[in-house]
This record gives structure tokens, C-alpha cells and sequence, in this order.
């Protein structure tokens, strides 16, 4: 089951973000969501995204998503 959250930025953030976003040819919302990842990643803690969320074989940071097709 997928969870939605609501989260605000302010201006400054949301336009920084969605530069950093749009450099690395993502979506604001996947770039969020693989920021968020990388720091659960460097925390330590373990997650396994759903296949139909993995959009890139490496993001960075030691963080390796494995892309396996449909």
C-alpha cells in the first residue's frame, strides 16, 4: 500500500529543489523521494522500495537501486 504525505517548502526551498531536480532530470517528487531514501540509507536503516518507484540504477551516495523489468 503506498502512503501519501503532504509536506511544504518555502519558496526558496521548492526553487532549489526543483533546480537540483530538474539537473538531475528527475521529477520534484522523485528527486524528494530519493533524497529521502539516501538519508534513511545513510542512517542505516534498510528499505526496499517498490519496483514500480525505481527510476535510476545509482543515485548516489553508495545508494544502489537494482532495476529489474515488468
Amino acid at each position: 500500500m503506498d502512503k501519501k504525505r503532504l509536506i511544504s517548502f518555502s519558496e526558496s526551498q521548492d526553487q532549489a529543489i526543483s533546480e537540483a531536480a530538474h539537473k538531475s532530470g528527475l521529477s520534484f517528487t522523485a528527486y524528494v523521494r530519493m533524497a529521502a531514501l539516501m538519508q534513511v540509507t545513510k542512517q542505516g536503516v534498510e528499505v526496499s522500495p517498490p519496483k514500480e518507484d525505481l527510476s535510476a540504477i545509482s543515485v548516489g551516495h553508495g545508494l544502489v537501486l537494482d532495476i529489474e523489468p515488468k
